[in-house]
């Protein structure tokens, strides 16, 4: 996109602008026509980390065939094994990032807090509470209880769920209002979309995704003695938008699916 998001081609509409490859560099472009085509008129592309694209037959990739040096490629002289890469141009965020207290906590809330509709205002606004899972009781629960307390002025007491897992809310108005502008409302089923904003704002986004790995992510060691650091989440739409947020980073990551059984993993309690 104009703002170096990645964006499906089916997003894109007459009139938007586009950061487009020329002459080895990037250039904004206005978008004047598009034309569609049927599936069997293009390409089909399928990468090791299980990707899967239709494309169409003059469509340009940025490849390296063996040992060569990469260059734009049109898709006809793809072969398998090539390997598909970002230009080193791309504009990676680079910059010297500072704490955000509000985007770390609305990446918090993404991964694990609720927004959900409890009543009616006097003035027949919509009144919403706001609640953080805390996972359990420790020195990070700790963080995020004090952090929220402090940027908002109030004094949420950490409290234990029927399950016996800690977390915190609030109703104030003044607090909920700001988080329900920005993050999903009622119970999550998968089609959750995180913020557009994040795409432009690299402050933004690190403290968002630094929030959001605190919720649902975690490091995992291998026995190549080698560790990996992971994100889950129900939504493949939001997984996905993590991927082009740490690509803007520079962070290549791949996906995958886990199977879960019904039991309290890491202080949430998961349905079988």
């Amino acid at each position: 996109g104009e703002n170096g998001r990645p964006i499906r081609v089916e997003e894109v509409n007459v009139g938007d602008r586009l950061l487009c490859p020329v002459g080895g560099k990037y250039e904004n472009r206005l978008v004047v026509k598009i034309q569609d085509f049927h599936k069997d008129e293009g390409y089909f592309v399928e990468l090791e980390t299980g990707e899967q694209m239709v494309v169409s037959t003059d469509h340009l990739f940025w490849a390296a065939s063996k040992r060569k040096s990469p260059e734009w490629v049109c898709v006809e002289d793809i072969k398998k094994g090539d390997l598909l890469a970002t230009p080193s141009d791309y504009g990676f965020w680079n910059k010297e990032i500072q704490y955000d207290d509000f985007w770390y906590l609305v990446g918090f809330g993404f991964g694990d807090g609720s927004i959900t509709l409890c009543g009616k205002y006097k003035d027949g606004n919509n009144k919403f509470v706001l609640n953080f899972c805390l996972g359990e009781r420790n020195s990070h629960s700790q963080f995020v209880s004090m952090n929220f307390n402090k940027l908002f002025n109030t004094n949420c007491i950490i409290r234990d769920d029927s399950n016996g897992v800690p977390y915190i809310s609030t109703k104030r108005r003044s607090i909920v209002e700001k988080f329900v502008k920005i993050l999903p409302n009622g119970r999550k089923n998968g089609t959750e979309k995180i913020p557009d904003e994040l795409y432009e704002n690299q402050e933004k986004a690190a403290n968002f995704l630094s929030g959001w790995f605190d919720a649902d992510g975690g490091v995992e060691k291998h026995d190549d003695k080698n560790m990996s650091v992971g994100l889950s989440c129900i939504s493949k739409r939001s997984i996905m938008a993590a991927r082009s947020l740490l690509l803007c980073f520079g962070i290549r990551s791949t996906m995958g699916r886990k199977k879960v059984k019904g039991s309290i993993i890491k202080g949430r309690y998961q349905k079988a």
